[in-house]
C-alpha cells in the first residue's frame, strides 16, 4: 500500500489497523501504522459506499485461508475489485469480472488504466455485480449449505 500510495495513486485504508487514532492504536497494542491516509472502521453501509464510489477496492488477504466476505461485497456494490488471489478465479472470471494483481505495479496500473479507460472499468464494475447478484449472495451459499444436509 505505502509503494502504491508513494507512486501517486490515491490511497486511503480503513479499519483499526491503519487508523491513526489513538484508540485504535490502543486496542490494537500496535502504535506503528504506515504513513498513509488512513480512517478508522466503517459500518457496513458506509463501506459499501466507499467501495462502490471509489476508483477501485483493494483485496488483500496476506497468509489467512480462503477468502473474505469483501471478496463478494467490492463486486456486489458495482466496485472494481482488485484481488491478491487468483483463486478468486474459482468465482469470477479474472479480467473481465475482477481483476488480480500481486504486486504494487499491477496495483498502480490498474489503477491507471482505469482512470483512463472509464469504460473499461466500468464494464468489470458491471459484470462483477451481475455475477454476484446472479450467484454468490448470501440467499446462494445458504442454499449450498442446505443441499449438503439433504
Amino acid at each position: 500500500m505505502s509503494e502504491v500510495h508513494q507512486s501517486g495513486v490515491p490511497v486511503r485504508a480503513y479499519g483499526r489497523d491503519w487508523s491513526h487514532d489513538w484508540r485504535d492504536k490502543a486496542r490494537t497494542w500496535n502504535r506503528q501504522r504506515p504513513d498513509l491516509p488512513a480512517d478508522r472502521d466503517l459500518d457496513r453501509s458506509h463501506a459499501y459506499g466507499v467501495m462502490a464510489a471509489s476508483t477501485a477496492t483493494l483485496n488483500i488477504h496476506g497468509d489467512q485461508d480462503g477468502f473474505t466476505m469483501r471478496t463478494f461485497e467490492a463486486p456486489g456494490v458495482g466496485s472494481l475489485p482488485l484481488v491478491d488471489r487468483a483463486e478468486v478465479s474459482e468465482f469470477y472470471d479474472v479480467g473481465t469480472e475482477a481483476l488480480v494483481f500481486s504486486g504494487a505495479d499491477e496495483i498502480i496500473d490498474y489503477y491507471q488504466r482505469a482512470y483512463v479507460e472509464p469504460l473499461w472499468a466500468s464494464s468489470i464494475r458491471q459484470a462483477g455485480q451481475h455475477r454476484t447478484l446472479a450467484e454468490h449472495t448470501f440467499a446462494h451459499r445458504m442454499n449450498a449449505l442446505e443441499e449438503l444436509w439433504t
